[in-house]
C-alpha cells in the first residue's frame, strides 16, 4: 500500500451517536478518512469509550506484533495537545486513559479531537468528542 495522508473530518452522531461530517482538508486520491488505516501490519481495532466523554475516555488498540508505540492527541487544527511517552508494548490488546487535559495539565475545551497511534509503519486515528 502506498503512503497516504490522513484528512481529518468532524463527526457527531444522531442515532445515539449520529453522524455529521465536514472535511477539514479536501480529499483526493492521496487522502483517506480519519478512521481508515494507513497500514495495518501492526495495528488494528483502535477505538475509545465513552465517546463523547466529559472527564475521561479510554483509548483501546490492538497490536498484531510487539512494537514501540507513540500516542498523540491532536486538536482540529492538527496541533499536538497531548503526547504520551513512547514505549514498547507486547502483542495484544492495550488501553490508555486520556483525562481531557493538554500536556500542560490544562483541561481542553469541549470539541473534537483526534487520537493517533503509531507503531512501526502503521498509524491509525480515532475521532474523540469532549462534551461540557
Amino acid at each position: 500500500m502506498k503512503n497516504r495522508l490522513i484528512y481529518k473530518t468532524s463527526r457527531a452522531v444522531t442515532h445515539g451517536n449520529g453522524i455529521y461530517e465536514k472535511s477539514l482538508v479536501p480529499p483526493d486520491e492521496n487522502y483517506v478518512n480519519s478512521h481508515e488505516e494507513i497500514s495495518s501490519d501492526l495495528l488494528s481495532n483502535i477505538t475509545c469509550y465513552p465517546n463523547p466523554f466529559k472527564e475521561n475516555t479510554t483509548i483501546l488498540f490492538n497490536l498484531i506484533a510487539p512494537s514501540t508505540v507513540r500516542v498523540n492527541i491532536y486538536n482540529t487544527t492538527g496541533q499536538i495537545i497531548k503526547s504520551y511517552p513512547t514505549r514498547y508494548y507486547l502483542e495484544g490488546h492495550h488501553q490508555l486513559v486520556w483525562d481531557g487535559k493538554t500536556g500542560d495539565g490544562v483541561f481542553c475545551l469541549p470539541g473534537i479531537y483526534y487520537g493517533s497511534i503509531s507503531a512501526g509503519n502503521s498509524k491509525m486515528t480515532v475521532t474523540i468528542v469532549r462534551n461540557e
